[in-house]
C-alpha cells in the first residue's frame, strides 16, 4: 500500500512540476457496465497510448458525450483519420451507440485495485493530495519510530485482555 502510495505522489509530482498530463490517470468505476471484469467505485489506471497500436480486446477509457466511460474495444472499423473503435461494456449486451475517436480516447487500462476508486477521485483534489502526503509523513514517521524503539531495545506492548 505504501508503495502504490509513494507511485501516486511521484506522478502527482511530475504533474505540477512539468505542467504536463501525468503519463498515468487514476478513474473511479461508477457503473456495473464492466462488472464482470471490475465492479464499480474500482480504481483504474490507464496510460498514455498510441491511437493507432490500440486492437481488439483492449479496454480503454475515453470521454463521451455525458461522462468519461472506460469499455472493451469490440471491434475497429476505418483507417487513418477515419479510424474508429467500437466499445462495448462486458456486462452490457448490445455494443455502445456512438465509436470512439482518437481525440476521445484517454488511455488504455494498465490494471484496476477493487474498492479503491473513491481514493481515486480524492487524489485528483487539492484537499485530497494533502491528505495523501501527510498519511505517508505519518506512516513514514511512525516507521522510523518503531525502527528506533527496536534499536533502543524498548519493551513490546502487548495488549492484553483482563
Amino acid at each position: 500500500m505504501l508503495l502504490i502510495l509513494v507511485i501516486v505522489i511521484g506522478c502527482l509530482s511530475y504533474a505540477k512540476v512539468t505542467h504536463r498530463p501525468l503519463p498515468i490517470q487514476f478513474f473511479n468505476v461508477l457503473t456495473g457496465s464492466m462488472a464482470d471484469t471490475f465492479k464499480p467505485n474500482s480504481l483504474v489506471v490507464v496510460g498514455r497510448v498510441n491511437f493507432e497500436k490500440l486492437k481488439v480486446g483492449d479496454i480503454i477509457s475515453y470521454e463521451s458525450e455525458k461522462a468519461l466511460v472506460t469499455h472493451r474495444i469490440e471491434a475497429i472499423t476505418g483507417q487513418g483519420k477515419n479510424r474508429r473503435l467500437v466499445t462495448k461494456g462486458d456486462s452490457n449486451q448490445a455494443i455502445d451507440a456512438t465509436s470512439v475517436t482518437a481525440q476521445q480516447v484517454e488511455g488504455k487500462l494498465l490494471f484496476s485495485i477493487p474498492r479503491l476508486g473513491r481514493f481515486g477521485e480524492m487524489i485528483q483534489t487539492k484537499r485530497g493530495q494533502l491528505a495523501l502526503v501527510l498519511t505517508v509523513i505519518q506512516v513514514l514517521l511512525l516507521l522510523n519510530f518503531l525502527s528506533l524503539a527496536k534499536d533502543l531495545g524498548l519493551p513490546k506492548v502487548i495488549a492484553t485482555q483482563g
